[in-house]
């Protein structure tokens, strides 16, 4: 099937994509929540290293150059912080790839095989797409040009995607669906879900009903760039009601806290995804987390001033929804009623401890003039 064929269904599809989604055909690139201007600890480079035509320059106060960019989305995929949105056509293809197939399969496009989908470098996958792929029917990756490649950044993003996948899926679910081509491995061509007459009927006679079915709903317009995190979150929920899904538990990084947590909300105003929230009740309050909006970029453990998360690191949950991460005891100060860290040793807030401390000083002095 040649471009034209598909032509006015896709964009139907684009159409759909920008107006439901906001995702346009070059990259969008959200810098309140770029881990760059975000943290004072991380000095990420990532976009300004993978981009081939350098369209996002050094320094934390440049815009993007979108006039020159090639729509590879190879920052979209590596983005730490997930603050750039990707391309509508990579989106449409990998799309039409996954629902068209009863396996996926991906490759580089100097391979002489047809792969359901044929990329210029496998580092524009995201490790939520080839998550999304494996658990709707399961993943073939080719890494057999891979091996002739001088690219010792993107060699290094495709081998952290690949780790990153199989942290998430575990060791056994990662063997059952996925299979990884090294050179000299044969690839075997899937069967269709459809034959090509259904394909060309689905094609000019629907309006992409079964595909778009699949499409998450986003918040809100900024949730773009967590376009394929959204659509992980719901493929979880679909596996977990098949046989092979039931039990099953995936592993994602989220902040953990300890008893030096007193809900200030430091956390969840710093959080560039908002994946963080506080449960309040009358004695106890609960640190909950969105898993699949956490993107583990640390701010929140940088901004915590008490300390309080100890660190980033990955939990095992059978979903991808709200978490509660720890649910701990709230220490009211019996002055003002304000929490405070249980830590201090004290009965009192440290702002009513000190005023304590100086009426007390007051009175002793006066106590002496006597």
């Amino acid at each position: 099937m040649t471009a034209d064929f598909l032509k006015g269904n896709n964009m139907a599809m684009r159409e759909y994509l920008e107006k439901g989604y906001y995702i346009r055909t070059v990259p969008s690139y959200i810098a309140q929540r770029c881990l760059d201007r975000k943290s004072t600890a991380v000095d990420c480079k990532v976009c300004s290293e993978i981009c081939p035509k350098g369209i996002y320059p050094t320094g934390k106060r440049k815009r993007p150059i979108y006039d020159q960019c090639i729509k590879c989305n190879l920052c979209a995929a590596n983005c730490p912080a997930r603050c750039i949105t990707p391309v509508s056509g990579e989106v449409e293809r990998f799309l039409m790839a996954v629902e068209g197939k009863t396996h996926f399969s991906v490759g580089c496009n100097r391979e002489d095989n047809e792969y359901s989908l044929n990329v210029g470098c496998l580092a524009s996958i995201s490790w939520e797409q080839l998550a999304y792929a494996a658990l709707k029917n399961g993943v073939t990756v080719s890494l057999r040009e891979c091996a002739g490649c001088d690219n010792e950044k993107k060699i290094s993003l495709v081998n952290e995607n690949l780790n990153k996948l199989l942290e998430f899926l575990g060791d056994e679910l990662f063997d059952k669906r996925v299979k990884i081509l090294y050179p000299g491995d044969e690839y075997e061509l899937q069967p269709e879900t459809v034959s090509r007459r259904q394909l060309f009927n689905f094609f000019n006679n629907n309006t992409l009903d079964k595909v778009f079915k699949v499409l998450p709903e986003l918040d809100n317009s900024a949730d773009s760039p967590l376009f394929f995190r959204y659509m992980l979150r719901d493929a979880v929920r679909e596996f977990k009601k098949s046989p092979d899904g039931e039990n099953s538990k995936f592993t994602m990084g989220m902040p953990l806290v300890n008893s030096k947590c007193y809900a200030c909300g430091t956390c969840v105003n710093s959080c560039p995804t908002k994946a963080i929230s506080i449960i309040n009740k009358e004695d106890t309050f609960t640190f909950a987390v969105e898993v699949f909006k956490c993107t583990q970029c640390g701010v929140c453990k940088e901004k915590c001033w008490t300390k309080a998360i100890d660190k980033i690191a990955p939990m095992k949950v059978s979903h991808l929804g709200k978490v509660a991460v720890a649910k701990l005891k709230q220490h009211r100060c019996p002055q003002c009623g304000k929490n405070f860290s249980y830590e201090t040793g004290s009965e009192l807030c440290p702002l009513c401890a000190a005023k304590k401390r100086v009426a007390d000083r007051k009175k002793a002095q006066a106590e002496q003039t006597d």
